[in-house]
């Protein structure tokens, strides 16, 4: 036998017994964030193909073969994507296992405690076989799997963890005109038209604007109706006449910001975002947020593409 196969047969050998071999190895990194935040993506199974790269990935590819299921009995739940499954055991709200079903089977622990300055500090133990542990320690740094690492870069990104960029922004106009009226959702498109139509020709006519720069105010009665505020930035004061009335809104102060272009029905998750974030911040809220239409196109239904800011005056 030549020495090359001899030296291929110990490779061999060596590969095989390797993984039987355990190994552990263990990371700790600090979240920016409070204890119930952080715990509350780790327990919601849903979450983590937000932030988990082998979840997410295969989500995004294969959307159709994702789905997950809880045992609340045996406090696991199970996450099933198109080629692999991840049970994940909890035995604190901030202490949990997941075990894949990987290339190597591997277990990851992870343990969630509070700080002195009100952030997390995260452990993740990884247990795998000695060839999966010298396989991730050969991976580039980019492509190695890492829970708590994902966990803070999504859980500190607002634009990945709240699904939008939100920022803190001046009073975009100060100057308005507005008509409202409490209507049944089943009409707020149709009404919403005519209030920006009557608003539109009140404008014009009386040579307060030159421009149509469209803002909206819907706040929900209920389940069945909704108040419509419409209103039109102007370029000069106007008094009241009849139900189109004058409105200012105080150019000091602290306002969010947020941008979204697509269907209009969608963009609920953008009010959800944004009242995370002000809870999340603990910020109060000084009016209803609105909208700001970029494109001047007003939503005809759920299903129109809208470009627009969502605004969230606080203090």
């Amino acid at each position: 036998m030549s020495l090359f196969k001899k030296i291929s047969i110990l490779l061999v050998v060596m590969l095989v017994v390797s993984y039987f071999i355990p190994a552990q190895s263990t990371q700790k990194v600090t979240i920016k964030k409070p204890f119930y935040a952080v715990v509350t993506e780790i327990n919601n199974p849903d979450s983590w193909r937000k932030w988990y790269a082998p979840i997410q990935s295969s989500y995004q590819k294969h959307p159709h073969n994702y789905r997950y299921t809880q045992d609340y009995k045996n406090k696991t739940s199970t996450i099933y994507t198109h080629n692999n499954t991840f049970v994940i055991t909890k035995y604190s709200p901030g202490l949990i296992t997941i075990d894949e079903s990987l290339l190597f089977k591997t277990q990851r622990g992870l343990n969630i405690a509070f700080t002195k300055t009100g952030d997390c500090v995260a452990m993740e133990t990884c247990s795998t076989s000695l060839l999966g542990y010298l396989f991730n320690f050969f991976t580039p740094d980019e492509q190695k799997t890492s829970i708590i690492k994902a966990l803070k870069k999504f859980i500190e990104t607002p634009a990945l963890y709240y699904g939008f960029e939100i920022k803190k922004t001046k009073v975009p106009d100060t100057l308005y005109i507005m008509l409202s009226k409490t209507v049944g959702i089943k009409h707020r498109f149709k009404v919403t038209d005519s209030l920006f139509k009557l608003l539109t020709q009140y404008a014009f006519k009386n040579k307060l604007t030159t421009v149509f720069k469209p803002y909206l105010v819907a706040s929900c009665i209920g389940k069945d109706s909704v108040q419509l505020t419409t209103m039109l930035v102007i370029d000069k004061p106007d008094t009241q006449y009849s139900k189109i009335q004058t409105f200012t809104m105080p150019s000091v102060g602290n306002i969010l910001v947020t941008h979204y272009k697509g269907p209009y029905g969608d963009a609920k998750a953008v009010y959800e975002g944004m009242q995370k974030y002000v809870s999340d911040n603990n910020f109060s809220g000084v009016f209803t947020p609105f909208e700001k239409y970029l494109n001047k196109q007003i939503p005809k239904n759920d299903s129109s593409i809208i470009d627009m800011e969502v605004y969230y005056p606080i203090y």
